[in-house]
């Protein structure tokens, strides 16, 4: 069966995607310009000639917008119970120790993420990424542009794990 690699991520999908799984990046062709056939300038005011569409690409994935929706919500719920603190006690300890490991348990996962995004740029990289902690890092800026969502995932989760702290204290 016939793929198509992604020229932005990587990721390969089915020949017959018109778009990336990952990045949703197109592969449709993109339309000729058409040529004008009268050079006078009144005539190319109209018809530009070096003018290419703008792609715009999502800087984030939909992952990273969800784990930053969870952030938030969380950030609303410290303040809350910043605001009402002596009021109800128990039930913050609960909310920010489930939020805290919901926080871990994501951390985790999206630490995968990013081991995988590592192995699939270099598999010398990749073990070195697990074996050796300071090379995770170093994997992380040498492959920034394929590691961004995964790395930026990972802060956000970071984030989420010290909410539900804060909430708990």
């Amino acid at each position: 069966m016939n793929s198509i690699k992604c020229p932005e991520c990587g990721l390969v999908n089915f020949a017959t995607a018109n778009e990336c799984k990952r990045c949703r990046m197109s592969f449709a062709p993109e339309p000729e310009a058409y040529d004008a056939p009268h050079q006078d300038a009144a005539y190319q005011s109209y018809w530009p000639q070096n003018t290419e569409p703008e792609r715009k690409q999502r800087v984030f994935s939909g992952g990273v917008v969800v784990l930053t929706g969870i952030l938030a919500l969380g950030f609303a719920i410290l303040v809350l119970q910043q605001a009402l603190h002596p009021f109800d006690v128990d039930t913050a300890k609960g909310v920010g120790g489930v939020l805290g490991v919901v926080g871990l348990l994501l951390l985790f996962l999206t630490h995968i993420w990013l081991l995988i995004r590592i192995f699939e740029q270099s598999v010398g990289w990749g073990l070195a990424s697990l074996f050796i902690p300071a090379a995770c890092y170093i994997a992380i800026g040498k492959f920034w542009e394929k590691t961004k969502r995964s790395f930026v995932g990972q802060m956000v989760c970071v984030g989420i794990f010290f909410v539900g702290i804060g909430i708990g204290l």
